[in-house]
């Protein structure tokens, strides 16, 4: 009798450990349905990008390398996030976010052993150090960015990472300096909302999923981190709860995103 197939959860265990194979399993095994959903949606202009190379394998295996490691049961919602990280990389022109991802990853790397449950709603207030939260946030706060529109994600990276000034980020968006402020604190709300979304379990809010099918093993819903509103988790209109690389963010009081 043959063994079972390892689900995705057990290949992303095996991956988070060293295993570049089980990356390749997972990319086998998801990729057909990312690539014929990224098709069916995409316009005639989107169509075309993907045909000059394989884009959505290199966008999903980018995001799997070096965005922030997380655990999931579901498959549905594991094949979700994939196409949303396809979908949001040929919708942003420029790419601008993969390359910030990758130098966010080298330069102030999260440590290994801290990987985000995506799999229950719950209300995360009872870490057992201190140290292991604020990575956990910061896990989270990055992941997050993974789930806003790509404009958006580009002006908080522009801000934080690159550590431009409003006048400058206007500049490079062909806007004025107030119109980019207003961009980016529009962009902190979504971010707020993503991130909020993550820690609480409520991954139907970021892709679109009915809420009974986002988690094969959420259990009772109903508890006290699905209905809290979370108006105070996560990052706010100063600035997400992270440090960033040193001397590179903006002046003013902003916490940067590392």
């Amino acid at each position: 009798m043959e063994n079972p197939s390892p689900s995705s959860k057990e290949l992303l265990a095996r991956y988070h450990k060293g295993d570049t194979n089980a990356l390749n399993d997972l990319l086998e095994r998801h990729l057909p349905y990312v690539r014929e959903n990224v098709s069916r949606s995409l316009g005639d202009r989107l169509r075309r990008k993907t045909d000059s190379g394989d884009i959505v394998q290199e966008a999903v295996r980018e995001f799997l390398v070096y965005a922030p490691k997380f655990v999931i049961d579901n498959e549905r919602a594991f094949r979700a996030i994939l196409l949303k990280i396809a979908m949001n990389v040929l919708r942003d022109q420029h790419d601008y976010f993969t390359a910030k991802r990758r130098d966010m990853a080298r330069e102030s790397p999260i440590p290994s052993t801290t990987i985000l449950n995506l799999n229950m709603r719950r209300d995360v207030g009872d870490t057992p150090s201190q140290i292991v939260a604020k990575e956990e946030t910061r896990a989270r706060v990055r992941l997050s960015l993974e789930f806003v529109e790509p404009a958006e994600r580009n002006i908080i990276a522009m801000r934080y990472w690159d550590g431009l000034n409003f006048a400058d980020i206007g500049d490079r968006l062909g806007v004025s300096t107030d119109a980019a402020r207003m961009r980016y604190r529009r962009a902190m709300a979504r971010l707020t909302q993503a991130g909020n979304a993550l820690k609480h379990g409520r991954l139907e809010e970021l892709l679109d999923l009915p809420p009974n099918q986002s988690d094969a093993n959420q259990g009772d819903a109903n508890d006290g981190g699905a209905n809290d509103g979370g108006a105070n988790d996560g990052p706010t209109e100063s600035g997400p709860p992270e440090s960033g690389p040193p001397q590179s963010g903006p002046t003013g009081g902003d916490s940067k995103i590392a």
